[in-house]
């Protein structure tokens, strides 16, 4: 029996030569742990290490370099500041390979993203059109530049894609729709802002208030462990890292937040 390919499995082993060979050059010759990627990391090393989220003993050199890119949590300890979803999701392969294993972990949620964008267009075109169109995506757009990286954004739309999908294929069974809403769900705890999507959303959801009830189970899951993560390191469930911001000012430490930052006053004082 001859061995053959699909137009979606011949795209998706094209996209992972290209971005083997990306990897394998180093890309720009930079780390690939860098910026918001390299805390994402010592997330991750933290967990498997010390079994906690205090960053204290895996920040390297004074924490003082640290200020604006770590938290303090309840206790005044040095936390994350930035998402930890993909640092937990990825521990398995950190665990394995470490700095390594985070970059494969990120080439393989990322040709994943990939794969599923196929999978929908494919619902609407042919495959053949699909995989060209899933092909010009991956290398004529942004993808490319985020191979070699370590990307909370790539796994955040690889859920919010999940959560398109499985709504507009399956919102007629429960196990669709609860499956859409925790996709939706983790899409919102790795990145806040996708929560605006939500009216796009319910354009896929039927009308039965018991199909409603469905994608809410699936999307009150994690954001409840979002909750109950804010209530034990922060003390409220609606205060989260980003608003226990460390910063070393003038000799001591401070808390900022970013909520300002995103912040409009409509009328003046």
């Amino acid at each position: 029996r001859k061995f053959s390919f699909t137009p979606a499995g011949s795209v998706l082993l094209a996209l992972a030569i290209i971005y083997g060979a990306i990897v394998a050059s180093g890309y720009d010759g930079k780390p690939a742990l860098r910026g918001d990627a390299w805390y994402y990391y010592l997330t991750a090393t933290s967990l498997l290490r010390d079994h906690d989220f205090d960053l204290a003993n895996q920040l390297p050199g004074r924490v003082e370099d640290h200020s604006g890119e770590i938290a303090l949590d309840r206790d005044g300890r040095f936390v994350p500041k930035h998402n930890i979803v993909l640092a937990i999701l990825s521990l398995p392969m950190v665990a394995i390979w470490d700095k390594q294993g985070a970059v494969i972990f990120n080439l393989l949620q990322l040709l994943l993203c990939l794969h599923i964008v196929n999978r929908w267009v494919a619902c609407y075109s042919s495959p053949i059109a699909a995989a060209a169109a899933t092909f010009l995506i991956g290398v004529a757009s942004f993808a490319p530049h985020y191979v070699y990286n370590y990307s909370q954004d790539i796994l955040a739309s690889t859920f919010l894609l999940l959560a398109f999908i499985s709504l507009d294929r399956s919102s007629d069974r429960g196990i669709g729709l609860v499956l859409g809403g925790t996709a939706f769900g983790i899409a919102c705890v790795a990145k806040f802002p996708y929560l605006i999507v939500l009216p796009a959303l319910m354009f896929l959801l039927p009308s039965k208030l018991s199909r409603w009830l469905y994608f809410g189970v699936g999307f009150a899951a994690p954001v409840a462990l979002l909750l109950a993560y804010n209530t034990a390191m922060f003390g409220h469930p609606l205060i989260t890292s980003y608003d226990r911001i460390a910063n070393f000012e003038a000799g001591a430490w401070h808390v900022g937040t970013h909520r300002n930052d995103f912040s409009l006053e409509i009328l003046p004082h």
